[in-house]
């Protein structure tokens, strides 16, 4: 019906579910940081977070 309407709608109301994978990443990585005391490489930081998701 109205093409244009329903792509905006849609628009609007995907964006909180993607910020809030984001700031769930962010915060995973937070705490694995943050509790091994920066005793990992950035690799192995990013190889965690993958086998996570």
């Amino acid at each position: 019906l109205y093409p244009r309407l329903l792509r905006i709608i849609f628009d609007y109301y995907s964006i909180p579910a993607i910020v809030n994978h984001y700031k769930r990443s962010f915060n995973s990585i937070k705490l694995i940081v943050d509790n091994l005391k920066y005793s990992f490489s950035v690799e192995s930081i990013n190889i965690i977070e993958s086998l996570k998701f």
